[in-house]
């Protein structure tokens, strides 16, 4: 653009408003991705690396270059059609469509999900519930969700109006300062190394690892303000007269910049979370120079990527989408009611993908293509051309081709049709794995998951052992956690400090990556967080601005699962996975009394010096669970079956391959290989008895079983292992294993090396 002028601006306005149009629809993007950022397979680092580039990539630029951008056509509004005008404009498209969708929206939908779904399934809720339920998590409305962003500019159009008013009336014009605008912008390399240097300052100042967000009805005013610089930057880029036609140089190599300087901010990111790219919450750096480097290099790629994707990409849409395009203008009609629509979709369609057990890679653009080509269809068919078109767009437009539209309904018809026949089939699948007795079904000779002498029951059938802690797989309330660790003759975890922490995640994520229960509440007195049996916090690892008690409901913490590592505060009522913790030996009295100290320190309302966690931390470490002593435990002098000599364990090779061929869900064969792994079992065969050792919830134990010879073969022997068994004990030689078969049971056996 050489100018400002009408003519000018009208032969470019298409590039701008089609760069505009993409920003909003990255945000799919963004949400497609968050569902499946947390499964981590070992196998599966490529996948992950090929999601966390185009999540951050769009996450480094989009909000600051979608600002700037609304900062320059603000300016082109009230220039060319006033102040009146365009704070009408502004009015009518973000703050009407913004306020119409926070007050009319929740409620309606309330009305449909909370009140009629009970009424017809016949359990109609009390009329004090549903008012209840209304004004404590509905009205008054606490948060703006993702539309959080359209607030902001709302908060921007009126300050800048203001100031750009107050400068009118008082002849101000500022020319250095528009000529230094102008001469950055259109120097590619001062806009990228400039700004991206005065934008590292403002993160190394604020210690940020990215952009900010901002839900609440206060705006933060650190990241309101952050994000004004580049809305008001937007602004004088149009207001000082400035060349667009300069953006196209040196475009593609500045959006090469941008993908390096992607690449470089997610190895610095890992190697800071020591866990890989994405983990959402990044602790502030600390002392340590290797930490305070990786830091600097996060914020400097950081910062080079934001300018040289936001310059580069408005380069590209200047250069090849400038000229009056019917589908450009089509999507960027569209991109508003899109981004409205889509983030519950993001996370409908990613759980009707549950039972595709394809790559993440293919999961995640699977769930972003039909999450899109599902909201063009809605807007095609109920919004472009009625009254929700007029309400977002300004003005109704008729629908598109019809034969594309009905490419589209295709499409999405078959996408559902075939998410819905994956999830129904993996249902299928989880029911005949539970049916058939899940991973307890591997384990030989009759061996039990739960503890002995401890029935199971629905909430303690899916425990699983991992060191000394039981991890629960069947999603539970806080309190419905806490009776199901007792009825296990265990407590909800504890966690004195960061060496038991790092242990227990570990342990809990070869299960699950979902969110758990830990035993912590602040029930009794807000905002004072206790241990189940009533010790306070000596170590803690919340998640930045947590705890928040969120709408005065969360009292109980638990843990964001996957790679993130922190801790959350939640409602008690939320179900959840958990984690039982057995005391596998009385608590140290050096523990007890720094424990004792630390809380008598907070009941005096006095500050717990840091000498005080610090001797929590000395006191409580709980070493790790010795391996069991085979020699101890296993006769090697005894005499055994033909056949069976030696020492036998689990042969984990083989029983994924069987679980493979049995069809038997990725997440199922995981938590049942997890579980063998973690018990440990070594069988070794005495002439009238078999003798197994194994782990289960932080115990060694050894179970001596008396047997009699039903039958012999030269391939089988079958075994009773006692009067009461009902069926025999089958056990096969294939070639150097032994498969054991008992009813629909069956596990495998290989030959222990000698130690």
């Amino acid at each position: 653009m050489e100018s400002a002028s009408s003519s000018t601006q009208t032969a470019r306005i298409h590039g701008l408003d089609a760069y505009r149009g993409v920003l909003m629809l990255l945000g799919i993007v963004l949400h497609a991705a968050l569902p499946f950022v947390e499964e981590v397979d070992t196998d599966a680092h490529l996948s992950h690396h090929l999601i966390d580039v185009p999540f951050w990539a769009v996450r480094l630029f989009r909000m600051p270059a979608f600002f700037m951008l609304s900062g320059f056509l603000s300016a082109l509004l009230w220039v060319e059609r006033g102040p009146r005008r365009m704070l009408r404009n502004r009015y009518e498209r973000l703050l009407l469509p913004l306020l119409g969708l926070m007050m009319v929206l929740p409620p309606v939908i309330f009305f449909f999900v909370v009140v009629l779904t009970p009424v017809f399934g016949g359990e109609p809720m009390a009329s004090e519930e549903v008012l209840s339920i209304l004004t404590n998590d509905l009205l008054p409305l606490q948060d703006f969700h993702h539309l959080w962003f359209l607030y902001y500019l709302v908060w921007m159009v009126v300050v800048a109006g203001g100031i750009a008013y107050g400068m009118e009336r008082r002849g101000v014009t500022l020319p250095r300062l528009r000529r230094w605008l102008r001469a950055t912008f259109e120097s590619p390399w001062r806009f990228v190394f400039i700004l991206g240097g005065l934008n590292f300052l403002w993160f190394t100042l604020a210690e940020w690892s990215d952009g900010p967000t901002g839900s609440q009805w206060l705006p933060d005013p650190v990241a309101l303000l952050y994000y004004f610089v580049f809305f008001a930057f937007g602004w004088g880029l149009y207001t000082s007269r400035t060349n667009l036609n300069a953006a196209t140089e040196r475009a593609w190599t500045l959006v090469l910049i941008g993908f390096v300087s992607t690449l470089s901010y997610i190895a610095a990111r890992g190697e800071i979370s020591g866990v890989g790219g994405f983990v959402w919450e990044l602790e502030t750096p600390d002392s340590s120079a290797a930490n305070d480097g990786d830091w600097i290099a996060m914020q400097v790629a950081a910062s080079l990527g934001l300018f040289a994707y936001t310059r580069g990409l408005m380069g590209l849409f200047l250069r090849y989408a400038s000229n009056a395009s019917y589908a450009w203008r089509y999507i960027s009609d569209a991109s508003y009611y899109v981004y409205i629509v889509h983030l519950p979709l993001c996370d409908m369609v990613a759980a009707m993908w549950t039972g595709w057990e394809a790559s993440l890679l293919v999961r995640f653009y699977a769930n972003t293509v039909l999450v899109t080509l599902l909201c063009f269809v809605f807007y095609d068919l109920f919004a472009r051309s009625g009254r929700i078109g007029a309400f977002l767009n300004g003005r109704r437009y008729p629908r598109g081709p019809r034969s594309v539209r009905a490419a589209g309904v295709l499409l999405c018809i078959l996408g559902i049709g075939a998410s819905l026949a994956s999830a129904h089939d993996h249902d299928q699948r989880i029911k005949a794995w539970a049916q058939k007795g899940g991973a307890a079904s591997l384990l030989p000779f009759g061996l039990g998951l739960a503890p002995e002498g401890v029935t199971e029951d629905a909430s303690t059938k899916a425990c699983m052992p991992a060191d000394r802690y039981a991890v629960c797989l069947t999603p539970s309330s806080f309190d419905e956690a806490v009776s199901a660790c007792q009825s296990l003759g265990a407590t909800l975890a504890i966690v004195e400090t960061d060496a038991e922490f790092e242990r227990l995640h570990a342990q809990t994520r070869r299960y699950t990556r979902s969110d758990y229960w830990i035993g912590l509440s602040d029930r009794e007195r807000e905002g004072q967080w206790r241990w189940g049996d009533g010790t306070p916090l000596a170590f803690s690892a919340w998640a930045g601005d947590q705890p928040d008690n969120y709408r005065d409901q969360e009292d109980c913490g638990h843990v964001f699962g996957g790679r993130m590592e922190m801790w959350n505060d939640g409602e008690c009522d939320w179900e959840l996975p958990f984690v039982c913790e057995f005391e596998t030996q009385p608590r140290a009295t050096q523990c007890q009394e720094a424990l004792d100290a630390l809380a008598s320190s907070e009941a005096q309302e006095a500050t717990a010096g840091t000498n005080l966690v610090a001797q929590v931390e000395s006191a409580c470490v709980v070493p790790a669970l010795e391996p069991i002593d085979i020699n101890a435990v296993h006769n090697s002098n005894a005499s055994s079956p033909r056949g069976l000599e030696g020492l036998w364990s689990t042969d984990y090779a083989e029983v994924e391959r069987i679980l493979e061929l049995e069809d038997v869900p990725n997440k199922s064969r995981r938590v049942a290989l997890a579980a063998l792994q973690a018990m440990d079992i070594t069988v070794s065969f005495e002439l009238e008895a078999l003798v197994l050792s194994f782990t289960r919830f932080g115990k060694h134990q050894v179970e001596r079983k008396p047997y009699q010879v039903i039958k012999r073969t030269e391939t089988e022997l079958t075994l009773q292992l006692e009067p009461s068994d009902s069926e025999p004990h089958i056990l096969r030689r294939e070639g150097d294993d032994l498969v054991l078969v008992h009813g629909s049971r069956r596990a495998h056996l290989t030959r222990r090396a000698s130690d």
